[in-house]
């Protein structure tokens, strides 16, 4: 599956989590990874929801930034593609409601 064919059903892109790299050389603190987080999504249309779609930025160093978000997709970015979430149950959100996820 690709996400060439979708609908945007909301003009918001949700930042979720933040991951910073600390080398484990320097401390031996075990850090937790577990992420949890709700989210609120203005529906702009009517439609079937099956998912969500999930990008990423990153800053490798300094100026020098790689992104698959559609807005600041890198150019020549060609080898990481959008993942897609999808959820169990399709459903119908309410036209100009709001969609909760996580709750």
């Amino acid at each position: 599956m690709t996400l060439d064919v979708y609908c945007v059903v909301t003009s918001a892109l949700n930042p979720l989590f933040s991951f910073v790299y600390v080398l484990s050389s320097v401390s031996d603190e075990v850090i937790d990874n577990t992420r949890y987080r709700c989210l609120t999504f203005p529906i702009r249309q009517n439609c079937i929801l099956h998912g969500f779609s999930g990008y990423f930025d990153t800053v490798l160093y300094k100026n020098v930034t790689l992104s698959i978000v559609p807005e600041t997709h890198s150019a020549g970015m060609f080898s990481w593609f959008p993942i897609f979430f999808p959820i169990k149950v399709s459903f119908r959100p309410k036209n100009f409601g709001l969609l909760f996820s996580g709750s």
